[in-house]
């Protein structure tokens, strides 16, 4: 999946448990966000760059945090209304 299916606003929910790397720029040892099926987010910005693209989701008990979904990861995520 691509992340052409996915708009600013979109709330999405993850189908199965993963982690996302926060890298923030960090050289090693980036911190990871266990993410548990079911929870809930919504799409704050889609990127793409050239062939990359990667979609920045604002996960609900994160509160303030956005985390980036990278392509291979938008299977874990479904599109709720």
């Amino acid at each position: 999946m691509s992340c052409d299916s996915y708009e600013v606003g979109t709330r999405v929910e993850a189908v199965i448990d993963f982690q996302i790397q926060e890298a923030l720029a960090a050289p090693v040892a980036a911190t990871q966000h266990q993410i548990h099926t079911g929870e809930t987010g919504e799409v704050t910005q889609k990127r793409i760059a050239g062939n990359f693209h990667w979609l920045i989701i604002r996960w609900d008990r994160m509160k303030h945090r956005t985390l980036n979904l990278q392509p291979d990861q938008f299977e874990h995520v479904k599109i709720i209304s």
